[in-house]
């Protein structure tokens, strides 16, 4: 489980810093930075650039990362170019990120069916105190203890009864587990959505500065409506495409823990049968 865990994370770094990461990368000179030397041997020194000393600057989308030599941005302008809706479509990642954290400190066997509570209810129904059994259930709530307490509330229908009961208690607790992280379901789809409204409030700034420049506009002046198009969708799917991986792993592992409660509860209950 915990190799599982530390894979899933580095699955979510990797596919929430390929969007960014690259913007970090160092310039390299074109060239492989090697000068020529000129015609005729003889030694030259590199020109000083006009106005005076030091290197020359160099040109947005010159020589940088791929993000910046195709945007002409940082990373901060690049978040910035998303304009409100590449804020909430952040925000959005924001508050994921938090749902995945909670939901991998909760969804453990530890904390849904910890052994000592396990043992403690086998000790108190080889004693026969089922009366002490439900009060430890009813104090102790979690997955296990809440399907435990519902079949012993049932004690005196029977066996049957006490199956009846503990499959609705049992039903109703992987019913919140899943309502929990299908937060993240949702997320995974309305980042995309968010980003696809970015593209379309683009794709209209631009039409309008076609209509407003007489149907012959400057590259230039299309430039920041094409960009906010573009890195709209990108933040959407940099959202989405952790989200949906950690949902589909947190849902399998709330199956297999449900799994697992249903049999050890039906193990504890055993004793029932036929009575």
């Amino acid at each position: 489980m915990n190799r599982l865990l530390v894979c899933s994370l580095v699955v979510s770094v990797l596919f929430l810093g390929i969007g960014t990461a690259i913007v970090w990368s160092e310039d390299a000179p074109p060239g492989g930075g090697e000068t020529a030397a000129p015609a005729g041997g003889g030694d030259t020194k590199p020109a000083a650039p006009e106005g005076g000393g030091g290197s020359p600057k160099k040109k947005p989308g010159e020589g940088g990362g791929m993000v910046e030599a195709a945007f002409g941005m940082t990373l901060w302008e690049l978040m910035e170019a998303g304009g409100t809706v590449g804020y909430l479509i952040m925000a959005l990642s924001v508050v994921g990120l938090g749902i995945v954290f909670e939901n991998f400190y909760s969804l453990r066997r530890s904390v849904l069916m910890p052994r000592d509570i396990i043992d403690e209810v086998e000790r108190l129904f080889q004693e026969e105190n089922y009366e002490e059994a439900l009060e430890l259930c009813d104090a102790e709530q979690n997955l296990l203890t809440n399907m435990i307490g519902a079949g012993l509330s049932k004690i005196a229908g029977g066996y049957d009864a006490i199956m009846d009961s503990m499959g609705a208690a049992l039903e109703e607790g992987a019913t919140h587990l899943h309502q929990k992280i299908n937060y993240l379901n949702l997320i995974a789809n309305v980042g995309p959505m968010l980003g696809l409204l970015g593209t379309v409030q683009g794709m209209v700034m631009a039409f309008q500065q076609i209509a407003a420049s007489g149907g012959a506009p400057k590259p230039s002046e299309l430039a920041d409506s094409i960009s906010l198009a573009l890195v709209t969708t990108l933040q959407g799917l940099i959202v989405a495409i952790p989200m949906v991986s950690f949902h589909m792993f947190l849902k399998n592992r709330v199956t297999k823990l449900v799994m697992e409660a249903a049999v050890t509860g039906n193990e504890l209950m055993e004793r029932f049968k036929g009575k």
